[in-house]
């Protein structure tokens, strides 16, 4: 065989070799994100919790949030693109954890030292109904509830105050998990942006006295 052939052929195998990686590496998208995880018949204080799963590198990584502060980092993660698995240390015990996900749903099981029992969780997206605190704002705008509504593929919104009044959402742009929109207060426009992070909506309200920060959890 000639040498230019030889050549040729040292360049193309790699290539190959290459394109049948992407061909076959697993597409985390629809994994990616916070979950509201339910275990109805694990013990109450691990009966409900945010799963967070993200991806570093090609990486999976995934975590666990019970409450306000408690939380369990997952190993042994793995996606084959319909199913997700992992472990959670829980009290001495690695508990294994398995899902299959349809859309926006999971459904699964928990092994737990007693046996397998049943878990389900649902995205957390935008859309719904949120309850937002805005700490540094003055008293009657500082709480109430974001609305997000999909219609037709758009997407909508208000802000209702704790004192009933309503505001519409002005130039409104929005993905599954973030958004910025525009609302007039006193004669001001006030730009508000935020994403969905670990369950909770986190963002900052840019006003004329400064930006002031926001946290909001979904009902």
């Amino acid at each position: 065989m000639k040498k230019s052939s030889l050549f040729r052929i040292s360049l193309v195998v790699p290539v190959l070799l290459l394109l049948s990686y992407f061909s076959f590496a697993t597409d985390f998208s629809k994994v990616l994100g916070s979950w509201k995880l339910s275990v109805p018949q694990a013990p109450p204080e691990y009966a409900s919790s945010t799963l967070v799963v993200s991806e570093s590198e090609g990486i999976l990584k995934v975590k666990l949030i019970f409450g306000e502060s408690y939380t369990l980092e997952g190993s042994d993660v793995s996606f084959d693109g319909e199913t997700l698995k992992f472990s959670a240390g829980v009290e001495g015990n690695q508990i294994p954890i398995s899902g299959k996900i349809a859309g926006n749903s999971i459904t699964g099981v928990v092994t737990s030292p007693d046996g397998e029992i049943g878990m389900t969780a649902e995205k957390i997206t935008l859309t719904g109904t949120w309850s937002y605190k805005v700490p540094d704002a003055p008293e009657q705008y500082s709480a109430g509830k974001m609305v997000f509504v999909v219609n037709e593929g758009k997407t909508t919104g208000k802000i209702v105050m704790n004192g009933g009044v309503e505001v519409p959402l002005a130039d409104l742009s929005a993905t599954e998990n973030s958004f910025t929109f525009t609302i007039n207060l006193e004669g001001n426009a006030i730009t508000v942006s935020g994403a969905v992070v670990d369950g909770k909506l986190v963002g900052k309200s840019a006003t004329p006295q400064g930006d002031m920060a926001f946290t909001a959890n979904k009902e």
